[in-house]
């Protein structure tokens, strides 16, 4: 048994990581990327694992080295591009979604990622342009469009404008 086998390695931590081991799955990792600093793949299962780990900014970290490592890797673009967008980086997400459209097979999850994004920016007709794009795309794969979150964030930014509306309207008639 080979304890520095690097794709041995990988493998066991992603399967750990899906079981919902996430402790063991990012020791393996760890040590297959210490074992190959260069393997693109283990930095993108690291930073995954790390992600539902509830340790956001090293998982950042590892997913933007994967896409270093292998810049055609739309999977780590995605993934990266979630991930930014949920730290707050909404240029940094747009830009790994956008690489992510262009590399991957058409998938609606990308563009309603993309199209949550441009709603958190506030533009809401690049953000129907995404939402529109992702409904016309057959995804028979997962991941699976998360539309509770573009449909939330459709209502708030469509509710805002009216709930200060009526705030306002409702000073003038106060005084």
């Amino acid at each position: 048994r080979d304890e520095n086998h690097v794709e041995a390695r990988n493998l066991l931590g992603f399967i750990l990581g899906q079981r919902g081991d996430l402790a063991s799955a990012v020791a393996h990792l760890e040590r297959a990327v210490a074992l190959r600093p260069d393997f693109a793949e283990g930095h993108y299962n690291l930073g995954v694992a790390l992600w539902y780990s509830g340790v956001p900014v090293k998982a950042v970290n590892e997913l933007r080295e994967s896409v270093t490592l292998d810049p055609a890797a739309g999977a780590s673009h995605a993934f990266l591009g979630v991930a930014l967008r949920e730290n707050g980086d909404l240029a940094g997400a747009r830009a790994s979604l956008q690489r992510a459209i262009a590399l991957l097979p058409p998938t609606a999850a990308v563009y309603v990622d993309l199209g949550i994004t441009y709603l958190r920016a506030g533009d809401i007709v690049k953000a129907l342009g995404q939402f529109g794009a992702g409904l016309n795309l057959p995804s028979p794969w997962l991941p699976v469009p998360d539309w509770e979150s573009a449909i939330t964030g459709l209502r708030q930014l469509l509710v805002a404008p009216i709930r200060r509306l009526i705030h306002a309207t409702d000073q003038v008639a106060t005084g």
